[in-house]
């Protein structure tokens, strides 16, 4: 699912959406890691998954499962502190829960 948050911060939210289809001044449009200027904060969306499956037992094999239906939800990342859409609160929270 990573692919699909991937496509729906880039392509959909922020250029559909919101038009932001310009480099930002001082940054490459290559993106290119080394060149790029250093952010103070960053937003951040998560992905919320569930998946139904179906298994059936088969005779002497053991189970078979099938994917049956996915839901697929974008937010705003869930920050520490309730400080939430912040990248560094998110990371901070995986850190809090180990």
């Amino acid at each position: 699912y990573k692919a699909n948050n991937l496509f729906y911060v880039s392509m959909y939210d922020h250029m559909h959406q919101r038009g932001y289809v310009r480099n930002i001044a001082g940054a490459p449009m290559c993106g290119c890691v080394e060149k790029m200027p250093i952010v103070s904060r960053s937003d951040c969306t998560q992905t919320n998954v569930q998946e139904k499956y179906v298994f059936v037992k088969d005779s002497g094999t053991g189970f078979t499962g099938k994917l049956e239906e996915t839901t697929l939800e974008f937010q705003a990342c869930q920050g520490a502190n309730n400080n939430n859409n912040d990248l560094e609160a998110f990371y901070q929270r995986l850190v809090n829960e180990g």
